[in-house]
């Protein structure tokens, strides 16, 4: 896979992930795996081989990819001012800013 920058190529340069256990998008678990991943995807996810080399060395964890922050509060947003306004003001019902 090649990725063109500024004119010239560049090989993406992949990173090897050993992991205890994976759980991919359908929930299923597979342990003691590595990924391969180059640029922003992965590429293959084999079981691990004693002695394989890996960028990254997670073998006691559990790795779930494809997970973005959804630490999202949909009950307030920002202003012109950069104070949050909360929806729900317990004094009078009305949008006010956040103290």
């Amino acid at each position: 896979m090649l990725a063109l920058s500024g004119g010239a190529v560049h090989a993406q340069q992949s990173v090897t992930i050993r992991a205890g256990k994976i759980i991919d998008d359908l929930g299923s678990a597979r342990s003691n795996v590595v990924i391969t991943v180059r640029g922003t995807r992965i590429e293959k996810i084999a079981p691990y081989v004693p002695r394989t080399a890996a960028t990254y060395n997670f073998w006691k964890y559990t790795v779930l990819p494809g997970l973005i922050d959804s630490n999202v509060h949909i009950d307030s947003h920002f202003g012109a001012a950069p104070k949050a306004l909360s929806r729900v003001n317990v004094s009078g019902g009305a949008i006010a800013p956040s103290p």
